[in-house]
């Protein structure tokens, strides 16, 4: 761990620092100077290095098992559109979209509803996603016309469960850390 100088933590500093940096994230974002991703990190690491964040708090939110397993569906989504899967999933709908509208969507939509509770919803909609849109095109439909259908299906069909939602797998363990606290039992002053 490093030494941040103590004139970056006092005061208003903190405040016009985070300012600053998302002011410049925001330029470098617009002009894309460098990828999102290496702003968005250039970004966090700024934050830390100059001591707005604690690096105990750096250090806990990497420990929290919620961004992690989001990156994981991330990546085992990633792996099925790379395999080919999500293309013959979706040249399979396809063949029927034409002669079958609504047989179509309620089949998207049970995919959805029997997925969500048992798959994080954010990768779940990254692979319906490319699924859908060709669907609506292949229907002379506006996408969103089967996009809202679907997110809402989705999203009430991960509350079912605590992998479904992303809110939940973040809320979960500050949620038990907050009981763990309620329940140590007070000492006498």
């Amino acid at each position: 761990m490093f030494r941040v100088p103590d004139f970056l933590t006092q005061g208003d500093m903190p405040a016009i620092l985070t300012l600053v940096i998302l002011a410049a994230m925001l330029v470098v974002f617009l002009l894309e100077i460098y990828p999102p991703e290496v702003t968005a990190m250039g970004g966090a690491a700024a934050v830390v290095l100059l001591g707005v964040v604690p690096q105990d708090q750096v250090l806990r939110a990497f420990s929290n098992p919620a961004p992690w397993t989001i990156a994981a569906m991330f990546i085992v989504s990633g792996g099925l559109v790379r395999t080919g899967l999500i293309n013959n999933l979706t040249l399979a709908i396809t063949r029927h979209a034409a002669q079958r509208r609504g047989l179509v969507l309620v089949a998207c939509a049970l995919f959805l509803m029997v997925s969500s509770p048992f798959v994080n919803n954010t990768p779940l909609v990254v692979v319906m996603l490319p699924v859908a849109v060709r669907l609506a095109h292949s229907m002379s439909l506006s996408p969103s016309k089967l996009l809202m259908p679907l997110s809402y299906v989705t999203v009430l069909a991960g509350m079912i469960s605590m992998i479904g939602t992303s809110t939940d797998g973040v809320g979960a363990p500050v949620l038990g850390e907050v009981r763990s606290r309620l329940r140590r039992p007070r000492r006498a002053a």
